[in-house]
């Protein structure tokens, strides 16, 4: 039987949360480096981002500004889906769920459920995403890995 106790509700959402928000990082400085600057083959050609601004820039319009892009392309529907997700669980959940507070089981496992799929997603996208930065990134021996 899953454990559908408050914790366990609390635990799932902070989960998917952190994990939605380390994706989000990731998917910026893989878009701004690898995908905008897919053509830049010299170090010191390599544009700065800006961390105040470019981390405030919601991830469905940067994707929106990427759309199409064959380094994205296969993982497009599926950051759309995760950010849907993801706002259910951040700004829509206590309007979606009558939780906290009386909650039948059934509407405890979804809201577990919808944790988890964000969890899981959050992390399966960005290990999609990881081979387009590490290519970009081994080609400037500038940069030390170390």
């Amino acid at each position: 039987m899953e454990d559908l106790s408050d914790e366990a509700l609390y635990r799932a959402i902070g989960e998917a949360v952190v994990s939605s928000q380390l994706f989000e990082r990731f998917f910026v400085v893989t878009v701004r480096f690898a995908v905008m600057q897919a053509n830049v083959t010299n170090f010191t050609d390599i544009k700065t981002v800006e961390a105040a601004k470019a981390f405030k820039q919601p991830t469905m319009a940067l994707l929106k500004q990427i759309s199409g892009s064959v380094e994205i392309e296969s993982v497009e529907d599926r950051v759309t889906q995760l950010v849907e997700d993801r706002h259910r669980v951040v700004h829509r959940l206590v309007d979606e769920f009558p939780w906290p507070g009386p909650a039948s089981d059934e509407h405890r496992f979804e809201l577990l459920r919808l944790c988890e799929t964000v969890k899981l997603e959050s992390l399966a996208i960005s290990g999609a995403l990881r081979p387009v930065i590490e290519g970009w990134v081994k080609r400037f021996p500038e940069i030390d890995f170390a």
